[in-house]
């Protein structure tokens, strides 16, 4: 079975480790027998997998020519780990006995190949941050380049701008009612003012000085990840500041950021004083409090051997000010912790979005009487009670492929409704007795539609908890061994983008997979999903919200959620009594597996505790009124550096409507290509030639491609975009070398981005204006960097 890993930030590694693979095989001629054919599509076939993992830090290559990784590796990825260096080993093995050499000899020479720069499977695993970046100016000053850009510059204006007419501030006014979070292009540069005009190539509007307007020459900007487990960032003077804190030794680092951080507690600062702001302690909710940090400068930097990004940052708000830490203001803001205490106004939507399939009866049931027993638990707790609202989708799989099956998504909950409600809706919910074709199911659009579709309340805590004991397809995929059944999924997405349509809702999971002994071929896939829906912000990789139950026990899971749902309505006791701590939210000790009593309750208290404890911080630095430090331009790690496994900033990229749509007509051709080659047997580059032609566009410019990204389709606001990706990396070349497999999972991708690409465009909760004059063409959506293609 293949197993399913999401692409994160798509570089091209995949392809490297491939063609790195069959470059050295060719090294080796004689060694080109049947069982190394049969090695190579073994290997062929992992690829994808092993370079996510490698992406995410979680495997590296070793000096042996195999993979390693750190203790505690799930269950999963140690198999993967396993039957890829047993692969490699095996190969290593036959070549040395062709060539009549050591084994250690020939692992060294598969070591240095992956050692080498841009190799097949460099040494150094990337990163989930800004991808690498080449500058596209031979001047540009040592350890600072400039962002790529299109032909014309632009600028992005703060508040209170005003518009002269030279570059001089006794020069006339030409305008002072420039709205804020204005787009302008830039005609000119002098010194530091921007003679600015309202369109590209268009009349000069006047000069605005480089204190009230930020050059922005691509859209990209970064926000704050999930306060919660990590330090926060602090914005240096200067880069060499920051270059000297990130080039210290780890243990020398963290005690020298002990001392910053204590600093800026007591407030002794200097005038000495390398950081200049920091990020508030409480969360930030962009949405309520509206900020952009675009990236103004950057560079590439290696922190305790991760490949990480010094960025050059300026913040913009809706109003001016100082967040410089020399402001008792300034800082007071930026130390203040959130007030528990405070949390007695919060409401809580709880949402279970449940497989109701044939197996799935008894866990209906158990859930019901959770819901009872936690009535039992309200009464004489009025608060709690009017505080909570329940609800309920049920997923199962497409009626046109299965009939009889009923449904493939169902709200049972069009309005979600209070405890005693939820629980006479409960009592009539039961699974479907109609078979489906196939084993999978379509929980890609159970979550999708509780996602986007329940009808939350204005200012609730959003909680989902996941419970299904099958996995999903991915869109263009079919399940396993079932190639004319169901295919796809009815939300066009896959696990990775709707895990990111979560984070942009403020939604957090909790995901229970029910795995049977009987089924255990469909476990991975289904464990792998489930913990990718429940990584919420506060989670970080292998520390998901999630938990696997044995379905063979329904008592397992009824203790499980039974516990879930006790902790949850005691912090909402605590919380509206006013007696919430921070202390009461810390994470209990990690439950390795579910096999008892004990231990299904234990689970259940970890998954409440985490999961509201992620949207409690959240919440409280939105209403606590929590802002980023105004007026700020400095230098910042994309990386927590007390612990640098941990992500502090996420990139993200600005589009507009327009841009999006234009995006999705570009991946719509690659997919149709894709579908094309695979079906056909051409190349890439001739099906897309195909593709292009049939569409009444000019296909001249394909064939003298060598990449997708030469190839004349990529929208010019993507164009020189600081990032890397396998589809922008397509060529010909790396096509043929995919098994038949990762043609499919290439293509999935695409299509799982057009998905969620659809979804984006058609909720308007996702658009925001920058200024209030913008028309709604203009709105922009943040787009991540790995939904790009």
């Amino acid at each position: 079975m293949k197993p399913f890993f999401p692409n994160r930030y798509l570089q091209p590694a995949k392809f490297f480790l491939l063609v790195g693979m069959v470059l050295f095989l060719a090294l080796n001629p004689r060694a080109w027998a049947s069982e190394l054919e049969d090695l190579k599509r073994s290997v062929q076939l992992r690829a994808e997998a092993v370079a996510t993992l490698k992406q995410q830090g979680i495997l590296r290559e070793g000096p042996d020519g195999l993979l390693v990784a750190d203790a505690g590796l799930p269950v999963p990825q140690k198999r993967l780990l396993d039957e890829e260096n047993s692969d490699r080993a095996r190969i290593f093995a036959i070549i040395a006995s062709e060539r009549k050499t050591s084994l250690t000899d020939v692992a060294a020479q598969f070591a240095r190949m992956a050692a080498a720069k841009n190799g097949p499977a460099a040494t150094q695993p990337p990163t989930q941050a800004l991808p690498p970046v080449q500058s596209k100016r031979d001047d540009a000053p040592r350890g600072s380049s400039p962002l790529p850009g299109g032909p014309s510059a632009k600028v992005i204006i703060r508040p209170s701008a005003v518009i002269l007419a030279g570059p001089e501030r006794d020069a006339r006014v030409v305008r002072n009612d420039v709205p804020a979070f204005s787009i302008w292009y830039v005609s000119q540069r002098k010194g530091d003012w921007f003679e600015i005009t309202a369109s590209e190539g268009g009349a000069p509007a006047g000069w605005v000085s480089a204190r009230d307007a930020i050059e922005w020459k691509q859209n990209l900007v970064v926000s704050f990840t999930h306060p919660d487990g990590r330090k926060p960032v602090l914005f240096f003077k200067d880069e060499p500041g920051l270059e000297r804190l990130v080039g210290e030794p780890a243990s020398a680092r963290r005690t020298s950021l002990a001392s910053l951080y204590s600093a800026i507690e007591t407030g002794a600062i200097s005038p000495e004083f390398p950081v200049e702001a920091m990020e508030p302690a409480r969360a930030v909710n962009a949405r309520d409090q509206f900020y952009l940090l675009p990236i103004v400068n950057y560079r590439e930097a290696e922190i305790d051997g991760r490949e990480g990004r010094l960025l050059q940052l300026s913040a913009l708000t809706r109003k001016r000010g100082t967040g410089s830490l020399d402001d008792p203001r300034a800082r007071g803001d930026a130390t203040r912790k959130s007030n528990y205490g405070k949390a007695g106004n919060v409401k809580v939507d709880i949402v279970f979005v449940m497989d109701m399939t044939r197996s799935m009866g008894p866990f209906i049931t158990k859930t019901l009487e959770m819901i009872e027993g936690s009535m039992d638990l309200m009464k004489g707790e009025p608060a709690v009670a009017n505080a909570i609202r329940f609800g309920m989708w049920g997923f199962r799989d497409s009626p046109e492929a299965c009939p009889g099956i009923g449904f493939n998504t169902k709200n049972f909950t069009p309005a979600l409704q209070d405890m005693g409600s939820f629980a006479k809706t409960l009592s009539g919910v039961e699974e479907t007795r109609v078979d489906s074709k196939d084993y999978e199911e379509d929980v890609f659009a159970g979550m999708a539609d509780g996602i986007e579709k329940t009808a939350w309340r204005e200012g609730a805590l959003r909680l989902i908890v996941l419970v299904g004991d099958a996995p999903g397809r991915p869109p263009g995929a079919t399940g396993k061994d079932h190639p004319n059944g169901p295919k796809g999924t009815a939300s066009g997405m896959d696990a990775e983008s709707i895990r990111r349509l979560a984070d942009s809702a403020n939604v957090y999971v909790s995901s229970i997979y029910l795995g049977s002994p009987k089924w255990e071929t469909y476990a991975e896939t289904g464990e792998e999903q489930f913990r990718l829906f429940s990584r919420n912000p506060n989670s970080r990789p292998g520390a998901e919200n999630f938990r696997k139950i044995d379905a063979t026990d329904p008592a397992l899971y009824g203790e499980t959620s039974g516990a879930l749902a006790v902790g949850l309505l005691e912090f909402m006791k605590k919380a509206v009594s006013g007696e919430l701590t921070e202390g009461d939210l810390q994470g209990r000790s990690p439950v390795a597996e579910v096999v008892d009593t004990g231990s299904a309750k234990q689970a259940g208290l970890r998954l409440a505790s985490d999961m509201f404890r992620g949207a409690m911080v959240q919440w409280l630095g939105s209403v606590e009124g929590a802002e980023v430090p105004p007026d700020v331009t400095g230098w910042a790690a994309d990386k927590d550096l007390s612990t640098p496994a941990v992500q502090a900033l996420d990139v993200q990229v600005f589009l507009t409507k327009n841009q999006l749509n234009n995006l999705k007509v570009m991946l719509d051709r690659v997919a149709d290509a894709g579908i094309r080659g695979k079906i056909s047997g051409e190349d890439f580059f001739d099906a897309l030639r195909s593709v292009v032609a049939a569409t009444a566009r000019d296909p001249d410019k394909i064939p003298k491609a060598e990449t997708l990204a030469q190839a004349g389709l990529v929208p010019a606001f993507l164009q020189g975009l600081p990032y890397q990706s396998t589809v922008m990396a397509m060529t010909d070349e790396n096509w043929k070398q995919l098994s038949p497999d990762a043609q499919s999972q290439f293509i999935n991708t695409v299509m799982a981005k057009l998905g969620y690409y659809q979804t984006i465009h058609d909720n308007p909760e996702r658009w925001v204006a920058l200024n209030p004059e913008d028309s709604s063409d203009a709105w922009v959506a943040a787009i991540p960097l790995d939904q790009l293609p």
